[in-house]
């Protein structure tokens, strides 16, 4: 994980082996919107955790996000 501004966070599997759209099973009639990226939920190098609770609205997924150990210094996305 870099700045999270090439990581889709609806479609990109950058917390498991799914996407958050396939984790919390949305269906085919329901598509959010593609564009938005993980970079929006990150505030001076910290979660924003009242949008990922306000956007996700899930316990498990956020606290897995949550997780994740966000770069101090300015750095490319990549996947590990």
């Amino acid at each position: 994980m870099g700045r999270g501004n090439e990581i889709s966070l609806w479609y990109d599997n950058w917390t498991e082996t799914q996407s958050i759209a396939e984790r919390v099973g949305l269906n085919d009639d329901v598509h959010p919107d593609p564009s938005v990226t993980v970079s929006k939920f990150i505030h001076n190098t910290q979660w924003d955790i009242q949008k990922l609770n306000q956007t996700l609205n899930n316990h498990s997924i956020i606290q897995k996000t949550t997780g994740i150990a966000l770069p101090v210094i300015d750095s490319k996305d990549t996947f590990c």
